[in-house]
């Protein structure tokens, strides 16, 4: 990426903000740039930063920047809010709660990345993600899998007990056969018995 640095440490505001993040006076007002050159700006300026955070006017915005920025970070992800306007038309069901857990499943997850989002998605009261983290259940092969405390635990997260699990959201327990469909995941896992011990876990069609 240093052949992307190179030409912003030709410009003076940029070393300016530069020095100013450094020395923590902030916050640091720039002006003047076109769309295109906010995301490298941005880029450049947050170096140092693990997780950042841009938050701009609206959901239209909010996707062009998160496809503009996919050029520097590969780990750019949409935090859409609630209220959509724009694109109500192509939502459906969970769908925005999907999208924003997959934003906490790579906090969790990954050390680094950035999350693009709108003022009133900012502005939401949210649990922390501590609830979120102390959430997960982590099952490998191996374990001893206690199924009525997996289900209840499924149940006290949102999903739902079905007969087969079909769709995000959804869990089926037949004898030593045990089904998840992760809301984050494009494909269910499905978890073998051998007595209460997991035998095999593997994703499925």
């Amino acid at each position: 990426m240093e052949t992307l640095l190179a030409p912003l440490r030709e410009i003076n505001a940029y070393r300016e903000a530069l020095e100013c993040i450094g020395r923590n006076r902030l916050p640091v007002h720039l002006s003047g740039c076109i769309d295109t050159q906010k995301c490298h700006l941005a880029y450049g300026l947050s170096q140092d930063i693990a997780w950042k955070v841009i938050i701009t006017q609206n959901e239209i915005r909010a996707r062009e920047i998160v496809e503009d920025y996919r050029m520097f970070d590969r780990n750019v992800l949409y935090y859409p809010s609630k209220d959509v306007i724009f694109y109500s038309a192509d939502i459906h069901g969970s769908a925005i709660s999907v999208e924003r857990l997959k934003v906490i499943k790579n906090l969790i997850k990954e050390k680094s990345g950035t999350i693009v989002t709108t003022m009133d998605a900012g502005m939401e009261l949210v649990a922390s993600l501590n609830t979120f983290a102390n959430a997960v259940r982590i099952i490998k092969e191996q374990d001893i899998v206690d199924i009525d405390g997996l289900a209840g635990h499924l149940v006290s997260a949102g999903y739902e007990r079905r007969y087969q699990a079909e769709a995000p959201g959804q869990f089926s327990i037949r004898g030593g056969i045990i089904d998840i469909f992760p809301v984050t995941e494009e494909c269910p896992f499905r978890i073998e018995l051998w007595d209460n011990e997991a035998d095999t876990i593997r994703s499925f069609d």
